[in-house]
């Protein structure tokens, strides 16, 4: 058994006075997801994680803090794999609109609501929900 360890982002960004969060839809499939990828050697799980959301959406942010991790098994290549995910709030600061079309088939800001429902993935819904409760607990 392998085990593979990724980071990455929940972003939203403001405007005219709405909430928005970003989406990747992975190439080739008809998920939506978070973006997410794999730590490099040496690299701390808050660098993977902006670095990651910058490659795959052409957005640069700041994080605000760590919501949680999720784990799942999955088979490749016959190998039978552990994956964790730590995943972070960030605040969107600059978008390019160049990201990772290798990767990425398209970005999308999305509304809560429709953030939510759109996520394929079950853990990455509560990753999400987590992420809109720490700004709506937020003193500041």
């Amino acid at each position: 058994m392998l085990r593979r360890f990724s980071a990455g982002g929940v972003v939203y960004k403001e405007k005219s006075g709405r909430r928005f969060w970003l989406l990747i839809q992975p190439k080739d499939t008809d998920r939506w997801q978070l973006p997410k990828g794999w730590i490099e050697e040496g690299e701390k799980t808050q660098t993977t994680a902006l670095r990651e959301v910058r490659e795959e959406t052409g957005v640069s942010g700041e994080i605000i803090g760590k919501i949680d991790k999720i784990n799942w098994w999955f088979v490749q290549d016959g190998e039978k794999i552990y994956k964790t995910v730590t995943f972070y709030l960030v605040a969107a600061q600059k978008e390019t609109n160049h990201f990772d079309k290798d990767e990425v088939a398209q970005i999308g800001w999305f509304l809560y609501d429709k953030a939510y429902q759109g996520l394929t993935f079950k853990s990455e819904k509560e990753v999400l929900k987590k992420g809109r409760e720490i700004l709506q607990n937020r003193l500041f």
